[in-house]
């Protein structure tokens, strides 16, 4: 075996034994997409902000990548969870409450074509159905995630 040769496996053995930790990056950024591409008919929260108006809030997923002894692992989740959760499994019905005294501008109000003015009053949400978004992401990481590490040990060989 000449130097060339010895040096070329010892670069491949360092790549290969890389495969893990970046094989994981790979996969985190690829099932973060997932995520954004599953839940974007759905998100349709908005926050109302005092004096400005509603904002949207956007759902993402973000992931935390660790060391362990044997590889990497990861754990993606969807942010803000909260807000994850009632995409996913829905919301009973529930009363939004009238907001407490020093706290005017935090009023929910009923307004429709009847009222003359906005009646600050609780207010009935009906609730809503869970679109189990998370399931898919999960079915689809499923089938991706497996030829996303045969690409990175493919590339570490070639």
């Amino acid at each position: 075996m000449t130097a060339g040769a010895g040096a070329h496996l010892h670069r491949t053995a360092i790549d290969i034994g890389r495969v893990p930790r970046t094989g994981m990056i790979t996969a985190a950024k690829t099932v973060k997409t997932i995520a954004t591409q599953e839940i974007a008919p759905y998100a349709r929260f908005t926050k109302n902000r005092a004096g400005r108006g509603p904002r949207r809030i956007r759902l993402r997923a973000v992931d935390d990548i660790r060391d362990v002894a044997d590889g990497a692992t990861c754990r993606i989740q969807g942010v803000p969870v909260g807000l994850w959760v009632i995409a996913n499994s829905g919301a009973d019905a529930h009363q939004i409450p009238k907001a407490r005294k020093g706290k005017a501008r935090q009023i929910r109000y009923l307004k429709g074509d009847r009222y003359e003015h906005p009646i600050g009053r609780p207010v009935h949400h009906p609730g809503t159905s869970g679109r189990h978004v998370w399931g898919t992401v999960v079915t689809r990481a499923q089938r991706v995630v497996p030829q996303v590490f045969r690409d990175e040990l493919h590339r570490a060989v070639t």
